[in-house]
């Protein structure tokens, strides 16, 4: 009989990097902020700060199916945009904006989360704050499951300073998971289905009109834009504190235009508290399939996400309230094969989509923006939007003597198809208050876009962003002595032309100066022209060489206590 006794180093004493792995036991005993790994456990790494807390697109608080949050998670003197994620070795990050995420794991389904700050290996070099790696559970020789449920009321909720009750808020996470063999000969698999079922409670407090002075606009000036809002899209609650009149209004607002009509003491603003429940529905399906040959040689996995989120908006207009339906998957194929216990090589191929649509409720008004009313008349939409991504990752990993050597590349293919035409289409009038608003003076005016070649409104603005990036790169962490490891590495990103831009099937036009020697003769003399026959942003390559240096010694010794640096 042979022992094999391992002992987890508790000292990281061979690399510059600090990170601070979780397991499968520590996920399921922690306290969970929504059920979400990143919000509740990113920041018990060492040297990472912030919230936790989530923002972007189809976040509804901390859930573990919103298709593309942030979260307050600050590293590496790094702000959060500079974070990147990833599941099983694959980049997650979403491409409209930086620092968001596509794919949040259920906690059940996760056997480790390593968080790292002050990332110097090459291979996992392209953002520069927080790195937060999931990886997920894999079947075994045994079946086994999960079943739970997360429950949450308004017995459970306390209330905040504008609300005399809580409003109604009830929100149920309920699943499960099941793992096993599926043949005798190493093939395994892992699932899970979990739901979200619920609706938010939540209170909108804003400066909104009276209806005195809202039934005075729809009887003295019913053609206005101000009184088809007031028809459309009133106030949900009548204002009860912070009252202001006509008068105070322009005297504190004083308007570019002649005084109207309007009693000086009419009430026309307050404060007003406006409650609902907005509905808050979640999906998440995941299965995980290992399959291994060739006397373990050649190891294959399949990896598949999918989740929905169908999250409503709480606003101090309910008109104004509307549900966007969201939706994010992933697919990954990987291989690893073995030549030797001293060399091996992973390939990775990887499928990252979210999409979504954003509603409009009040498509035939423009938007008006009022000074001094809290509340104010826009909306965007209704225009949705696909977000694609692809990515090869292919690393040859080889030990010898003293150096640990990682050879490889990262491509990533992007694609961001937006069709906003309903979104950015409509006007937009700015108005110095609420006296102005009622009457139609604006004192600015943007829009709509029109297309210069016929003099008409614009009726394609489907923009489709294009991306490409690859980076090769060499990794070596070389034990120089027992107590020293140099980690050294180099890496090139090579963007291309950042990105092509079109609009439909148009090329986009980038402003270019023209001749001149200064820059204000520049910009006059400057015009408009396509870089490219595709849309490219930059005529030339964009890349930039990347190299790293860090180390990591046994100060003692004997694994206590750990120098760092790079």
């Amino acid at each position: 009989t042979v022992e094999v006794v391992g002992e987890t180093q508790m000292v990281e004493t061979t690399g510059a990097t600090i990170s601070h792995a979780l397991e499968a036991e520590t996920i399921a005993e922690a306290p969970l902020l929504g059920e979400n790994v990143y919000a509740s456990l990113a920041t018990l790494a060492p040297g990472v700060s912030g919230t936790g807390m989530a923002w972007g697109t189809g976040s509804q608080g901390p859930n573990a199916f919103d298709s593309e949050p942030g979260f307050q998670i600050i590293a590496a003197g790094q702000r959060s945009d500079s974070n990147e994620f990833q599941v099983d070795g694959s980049s997650v990050n979403g491409n409209s904006r930086d620092g968001i995420v596509n794919i949040t794991p259920e906690p059940d389904t996760i056997a480790e989360m390593k968080i790292s700050t002050d990332t110097f290996s090459a291979e996992k070099g392209r953002e520069s704050g927080t790195l937060i790696e999931l990886f997920t559970k894999s079947g075994t020789r045994k079946f086994h499951g999960s079943v739970s449920e997360m429950h949450t009321d308004n017995a459970l909720t306390a209330r905040t300073e504008f609300q005399t009750k809580v409003p109604r808020s009830i929100r149920n996470d309920f699943g499960g998971t099941i793992g096993g063999p599926l043949s005798r000969k190493g093939t395994f698999f892992f699932g899970s289905l979990y739901w979200m079922k619920g609706v938010v409670g939540q209170t909108v407090t804003e400066t909104m009109e009276t209806s005195a002075f809202r039934n005075y606009v729809l009887q003295n000036y019913p053609n206005t834009v101000a009184a088809q809002f007031f028809k459309l899209a009133p106030a949900g609650a009548e204002p009860t504190s912070n009252f202001q009149t006509v008068g105070d209004i322009e005297t504190a607002l004083p308007s570019l235009y002649s005084t109207p009509p309007i009693p000086t003491s009419l009430v026309a603003l307050g404060t007003a508290s406006v409650s609902q429940s907005p509905i808050n529905n979640g999906f998440q399906g995941h299965v995980r399939i290992d399959h291994s040959f060739h006397g373990e040689k050649d190891r294959l996995f399949y990896d598949l996400f999918r989740a929905t989120t169908l999250g409503g908006s709480a606003a101090a207009r309910p008109a104004e309230s509307y549900v966007s339906p969201n939706a994010n998957s992933m697919h990954k194929v990987d291989y690893i094969h073995t030549f030797s216990p001293s060399l091996v090589n992973e390939v990775g191929v990887t499928y990252v989509r979210a999409d979504g649509v954003g509603l409009n409720t009040t498509p035939s008004l423009p938007n008006a923006y009022t000074t001094g009313l809290g509340a104010g008349f826009s909306a965007w939409g209704t225009a949705g939007w696909v977000h694609n991504n692809w990515n090869y990752h292919d690393v040859l990993a080889y030990v010898r003597g003293a150096h640990n050597l990682r050879v490889g590349i990262d491509v990533d293919r992007q694609q961001d198809l937006d069709n906003f035409t309903n979104g950015t289409v409509p006007p937009s009038f700015s108005f110095t208050n609420i006296v102005d608003f009622a009457v139609d003076h604006p004192y600015s005016q943007s829009g709509p876009i029109i297309n210069p070649s016929t003099g008409l409104i614009a009726d394609n603005l489907y923009s489709r962003v294009l991306m490409l990036y690859v980076a090769p790169f060499v990794q070596d962490d070389w034990k120089v002595t027992r107590r020293l490891t140099v980690n050294l590495g180099m890496r090139l990103d090579d963007y291309a032309h950042i990105a092509t831009l079109q609009y439909g099937a148009n090329p986009i036009a980038l402003f270019t100066p023209g001749a001149g020697s200064t820059f204000a003769e520049q910009v006059a003399d400057g015009t408009m022209v396509h870089r490219s026959s595709n849309g490219a942003i930059t005529s030339d390559p964009v890349w930039r060489i990347a190299p790293r240096v860090g180390f990591g010694s046994d100060v003692a010794g004997n694994g206590s206590t750990s120098g760092r640096g790079g």
